[in-house]
């Protein structure tokens, strides 16, 4: 207690000095008696926080305040040494028992001779109630990425700040070199336009994830938006798919077998159409040819001229069935294309002629030059074309044996738009035999036909739908059995191929 006599000030006067700034703060504030620690003032957020009445805090040891009396015993040294201290975490407890972490700043001040502390109280058990939610919820992200079997990555605007195991293992970088990189030096530079354009949708897709010795692996990728140590941030995983798009490949090369084992049975059936079609023109050259050597005798040049001139053009029909055969049979896997059906159509109209014509059949093609182009592999749209054909050619045969006017196979194309956006429309409508209902579900089946043994593999249209769909294209049907059948074939309309970096 201070001495009085000696002109000291009082405890009273002291406490009204300080009383006007301690009331504005919201920290709890004591000041204390250096030497008997006793608390001489207290702010009212000193007396919220501990849970006293004014009169029942003056004068309390402010030792008792503190639940690790240890460390209270390290601070009250070091302060009587002078020296000012600066705490963080340390356990207090309330008048009711109850124990908080505070943080504490102590410093003394001498005046007339008298040493008083000032100690301003925090307390944090908020803060420290977060950061132990923030460390539970971080080891339980921890716990469930390192448990997944796909790569977990969080990078905020700039490198990443954490990374699981399995990222280390798909990529071959350690823990402290992914720390020191973005993530878009993980992908390949063939996929980094991909991923700027989709990143954004929350959506998987698949790019090709550079390894550190520069090999690729196949991943499906989805990013999406966190809070991450209280900033926005993004989580990014990576899926291994290159198992799957290895079986995709092998699936691929099945595919291109069966097309090929259907081409050759298309090939097949062309041979013997071919050859009828073929006989015609043969047989008109040689007549032709042995009526030049007759007129020749008598040297009549204007009719041996007339005679060379359609020798000439049967000729050329021959060698145009001939040339086209020879491409449809071609084994070639060119790169998609843009395209006009009509040029698809003139690629095969001879092979089509000669598919239908030796059967009777009338075959009219209803295809405007100016659709829009759609981007497509020749051969195979052709294969589509050609199976078509050939499918109606025996619906009519099989309705109308011989001859009919109405043996007729109308192929036409046209812009067709819907919801899901524009196409090239292709039907080809037969009035044959029809399709009876409880089959029309199984025709697109491998290997399912209604043909006698040896007159089909059942093939053609499994691999017709294959290919539409491989183009990202639809085949429907329409049919009513004893009236018509008409195949439908929508290609999307093809989009120039934009060169690399043109996009703004």
């Amino acid at each position: 207690m201070c001495d009085v006599s000696q002109g000291q000030p009082s405890l009273e006067e002291i406490a009204a000095r300080y009383r006007l700034l301690l009331s504005v703060q919201s920290d709890g504030i004591l000041i204390v008696d250096a030497k008997s620690w006793q608390i001489i003032e207290a702010n009212d957020a000193a007396l919220g926080l501990y849970g006293y009445a004014r009169a029942d805090f003056i004068g309390l040891d402010i030792r008792q305040l503190s639940a690790d009396k240890d460390a209270t015993a390290l601070q009250v040294e070091r302060l009587e040494a002078g020296q000012p201290i600066t705490v963080h975490g340390r356990l207090h407890r309330r008048r009711d028992g109850c124990i908080f972490p505070v943080d504490l700043s102590s410093a003394v001040e001498h005046d007339n001779g008298v040493r008083r502390v000032c100690v301003i109280v925090r307390d944090v058990s908020a803060a420290v109630a977060a950061e132990k939610a923030l460390r539970e919820s971080e080891e339980r992200f921890r716990a469930l990425a390192e448990s997944s079997t796909m790569g977990v990555v969080i990078h905020h605007e700039g490198p990443i700040c954490a990374a699981n195991l399995r990222v280390e293992e798909m990529t071959g970088y350690s823990q402290e070199e992914l720390l020191k990189m973005e993530v878009i030096q993980l992908i390949c530079p063939t996929s980094r336009g991909v991923v700027e354009e989709k990143i954004a949708y929350n959506a998987p897709f698949e790019i090709s994830l550079q390894r550190k010795d520069s090999t690729c692996v196949f991943c499906e990728v989805e990013g999406r938006e966190i809070v991450y140590h209280d900033r926005n941030a993004q989580v990014v995983t990576f899926r291994d798919i290159t198992h799957r798009k290895q079986a995709e490949t092998r699936c691929g090369h099945v595919d291109e077998r069966l097309q090929h084992q259907q081409k050759l049975e298309a090939i097949g059936i062309l041979a013997a159409s071919v050859a009828h079609e073929i006989n015609n023109p043969v047989m008109a050259i040689i007549n032709f040819s042995e009526l030049v050597r007759r007129q020749a005798m008598g040297c009549d040049e204007d009719r041996i001229s007339q005679m060379a001139e359609q020798i000439g053009i049967e000729a050329e029909r021959v060698g145009l069935i001939v040339r086209n055969l020879l491409s449809f049979s071609r084994q070639e896997r060119e790169a998609p294309m843009l395209m006009r059906m009509i040029d698809v159509m003139q690629g095969v109209s001879s092979l089509v002629n000669a598919v239908v014509a030796k059967d009777q059949v009338t075959c009219t093609v209803n295809i405007p030059d100016d659709l829009p182009l759609v981007r497509c592999h020749e051969q195979q749209i052709q294969q589509v074309l050609m199976n078509l054909v050939a499918n109606a050619r025996d619906a009519l045969n099989e309705r109308y044996p011989n001859y009919d006017e109405e043996k007729t196979i109308h192929i036409k194309a046209r812009e067709y738009v819907d919801d899901e956006g524009r196409w090239v429309r292709t039907s080809v409508e037969d009035h044959g035999a029809g399709i009876p209902d409880d089959l029309r579900r199984d025709i697109f089946d491998p290997f399912f036909t209604t043909k006698g043994k040896g007159k089909g593999t059942g093939l053609g249209l499994a691999v017709t739908r294959s290919i539409i769909l491989e183009h990202k294209g639809r085949l429907l049907v329409e049919s009513e059995e004893g009236a018509y059948t008409r195949f439908i074939v929508d290609l999307p309309v093809g989009k120039p191929i934009e060169p690399l970096g043109s996009a703004a």
